[in-house]
């Protein structure tokens, strides 16, 4: 995609998520989603749930999203769809919704397009060594399923899975190349992925009890309300992401940003897992649906495409059918009710290791950017973060330092 499509993409994007926040189906913000109802009903007006959403999404656009957008070079899902939907809310109209979603999505494209541009010009220092971020985390990443098995069943069940993905990384290891430049770690995380749902799937209950009725209804109603507007959204994300562009979480920017399109695309199915159990549930309850449907395997599809068209499919698909079965979704989670667990667990074993890694990642990368203060500037950020109650998110700390010491390193070579 060249830029015009790309900023095109992005102000689109922006766009449909206020409508479909102004709407009242869907929320990106899982905070979000369980006020719908009474925004629908009219007991709460789309001034004051504004106010909420933006109390809610304040803290993860400018300490969570920006820092990792402005380090990899690549919008991550926070940037894009928390803002328009807290400006969708807050406007009356739809054209004024649309318009000022718009405006959001064209200002995160110049934000993306002004770093990658002046990326070229920064001290070779930045340039070569800023990527060292991602590194430890992508050697880290088959540790998601052993941490998650670790919360869910215990220090045996964490080591039966390190085994596992542990020979399959070695093994991996052994082969000249994986398809499509996928890593023996990645690998290692796909497959340990796929024990640990096996695992959480032998306990099954022999007589579930059935879904509520109006969970049902709530959940088949989606395809009216939320599927016409999210279907173009689904197709939007996979076609940036193919495009390099958009990335979920921290972790699969990072990992996109540096080169390692399918340990990204492998990282959002996990997250996709992991969310799938909570976004269910969410809608069944509120009869509206996140954005962009479980995070982030609408943006893996697109990642894995060959093109930006084939993307786009790709997005719209995946994202179609996962609203379609939905209903049959929430009959699996009653039947498996340790996949739900199980969810919790992997969500809390991303936070953990992807914490760490960016940490270490960033501590080495800001030294090897200017080595008398890079380390000193994330490990002070650190500590005054802890010493503050965290008044930044902890994942960011790292990227935020090496913000600042690329900063001063670009000064430093001003005055010379």
């Amino acid at each position: 995609m060249n830029n015009y499509a790309v900023a095109a993409g992005f102000v689109a994007l922006g766009s449909l998520t206020s409508l479909v926040a102004r709407s009242g189906a869907s929320a990106y913000h899982d905070g979000v989603r369980p006020l719908l109802p009474e925004y629908r009903s009219g007991e709460l007006s789309g001034q004051e749930l504004s106010r909420q959403a933006w109390s809610l999404s304040a803290g993860w656009i400018t300490w969570f999203a920006l820092p990792f957008t402005l380090v990899t070079r690549v919008a991550t899902s926070h940037l894009v769809f928390l803002l328009p939907e807290v400006l969708g809310l807050r406007r009356s109209s739809r054209t004024m919704a649309a318009l000022a979603g718009g405006v959001w999505g064209f200002a995160v494209f110049l934000l993306v397009a002004g770093m990658r541009a002046l990326f070229p010009v920064l001290p070779p220092a930045v340039t070569e060594n800023i990527d060292t971020i991602a590194q430890p985390l992508r050697h880290a990443l088959y540790l998601f399923p052993i941490v998650a098995a670790f919360f869910q069943w215990g220090l045996r069940a964490a080591a039966g899975v390190a085994v596992v993905t542990l020979a399959t990384v070695v093994g991996a290891g052994r082969l000249h190349a994986l398809p499509g430049g996928l890593s023996s770690e990645g690998l290692g995380l796909l497959v340990g992925t796929v024990v640990i749902i096996a695992a959480a799937m032998r306990h099954r209950r022999a007589d579930p009890p059935p879904v509520p009725p109006l969970f049902d209804t709530n959940l088949r109603g989606l395809r009216r309300t939320a599927l016409p507007l999210l279907v173009p959204i689904g197709a939007l994300c996979g076609a940036l992401a193919q495009a390099g562009a958009l990335a979920g979480d921290p972790a699969a920017a990072l990992l996109l940003g540096s080169g390692h399109r399918w340990d990204a695309a492998v990282v959002g199915l996990f997250s996709a897992a992991a969310f799938a159990p909570m976004v269910s549930r969410s809608a069944a309850t509120s009869a509206s649906y996140s954005t962009q449907g479980y995070p982030d395997w609408v943006l893996s599809a697109g990642m894995l495409s060959g093109s930006p068209v084939i993307g786009a499919a790709a997005g719209m698909g995946t994202l179609t059918a996962e609203l379609l079965a939905a209903p049959r979704v929430l009959a699996a989670l009653n039947r498996y009710p340790a996949l739900a667990e199980l969810g919790s667990s992997m969500r809390q074993a991303m936070t953990v290791v992807i914490d760490l890694a960016v940490l270490v990642g960033s501590a080495a990368a800001a030294t090897a950017i200017r080595p008398e203060i890079g380390a000193a500037v994330v490990v002070g950020l650190f500590v005054w973060n802890e010493a503050t109650q965290r008044r930044l998110m902890p994942v960011a700390v790292g990227p935020v330092g090496v913000i600042v010491t690329a900063l001063v390193a670009a000064l430093a070579s001003v005055g010379r």
